[in-house]
């Protein structure tokens, strides 16, 4: 299966949804932050904040969550953007700047300041999501003209975390300890084969709490599962069991298009007749249709899919392009 962006909608309450617990939260910053940010920290007083700073014009580019903890310095914030949009946001350093400002504002209309009236330190994280490399700067500093060194020493100087989900890096089953790992393992591996394995590892750790399994299981049936054409959120699967049949359905039905959709093409090129490309792709079509359909192993088709190219009855192109269409009905 390869790995589908959902609606925004989607990614934005599945997101949040797993953000909305501190766990995930401490394993983001154990795992994935400089290891001095960890230390300082008291995981055991992260709160939640509530509201959004994001208008509503961009919530179908990102959202945002905020949570707060005491560190050894006082208290500190974390305002985490999540960007599932697939495209760059070049200004995204701009956009974080207003959010944080407006964070600010808000901390100092409710007094919530240092005892010495200071602002407390916020740490801007974005989450990025999309599937194009981001070459957006991190820091306002590159998207300023310069100016005169009078005039450029009084431009702001904020910069912002960015982390890639698509490429955290996930050593071994680190899943097993940190369920931040497990989420970006489970992104980025797009076959439902892999994701059971990850999940059935996944599976005995989240079941010491029951909150966090039932968050893990909502977010994987509402992305992972999504096909693009739901109406309506499922119903979380109670247990990672059933959560498996559904992984397994999906599989045995995307198997069954493919079967569905070779065999037509196999039929399409097979009246070709008297042509001997017609009736070359008709039989690696048929193959394929043999493979998808589950009557015949991949290792099978691909030994004939070999034996015909010996034997000069399919092209070198026609046997790339097939191993290609079988390492899909593969994943």
């Amino acid at each position: 299966m390869s790995r589908r962006r959902s609606a925004a909608p989607a990614h934005d309450g599945g997101y949040r949804l797993l953000f909305s617990h501190p766990r995930l939260v401490q394993d983001l910053v154990c795992g994935y932050l400089d290891p001095s940010v960890a230390r300082a920290c008291d995981f055991s007083t992260l709160e939640r904040c509530p509201g959004s700073f994001v208008g509503r014009s961009m919530r179908q580019r990102h959202s945002d969550v905020i949570w707060r903890l005491k560190t050894t310095r006082g208290w500190a914030y974390l305002y985490l953007l999540i960007e599932f949009q697939s495209s760059n946001d070049r200004y995204m350093a701009v956009r974080l700047l207003s959010y944080v400002s407006l964070l600010w504002q808000d901390l100092i209309k409710r007094k919530q300041l240092a005892e010495d009236g200071r602002l407390p330190a916020i740490l801007p994280i974005v989450l990025y999501n999309g599937d194009e490399p981001w070459t957006a700067p991190v820091g306002l500093r590159p998207l300023v003209t310069p100016s005169i060194p009078a005039v450029d020493r009084h431009q702001p100087d904020f910069t912002y975390l960015f982390l890639d989900e698509n490429h955290l890096p996930v050593r071994g089953r680190a899943y097993l300890r940190n369920v931040m790992a497990g989420i970006a393992a489970l992104e980025q591996n797009p076959s439902l084969e892999r994701q059971q394995e990850i999940l059935a590892n996944f599976a005995a750790f989240l079941d010491e709490d029951p909150e966090l399994s039932q968050v893990v299981r909502q977010w994987v049936s509402e992305i992972l599962l999504d096909d693009g054409h739901r109406r309506r959120s499922p119903r979380t699967p109670e247990t990672f069991r059933e959560l498996n049949t559904m992984i397994l359905t999906k599989l045995k039905r995307e198997r069954e298009r493919l079967a569905s959709e070779y065999l037509a093409k196999g039929k399409a090129e097979g009246k070709a007749e008297g042509k001997a490309e017609g009736k070359a792709e008709a039989h690696v079509a048929m193959l394929l249709a043999l493979v998808a359909d589950g009557d015949l192993s991949a290792a099978r088709a691909l030994a004939r899919l070999e034996h015909l190219a010996e034997q000069r009855e399919i092209s070198a192109a026609q046997l790339r392009q097939a191993k290609t269409d079988l390492r899909k009905l593969r994943s």
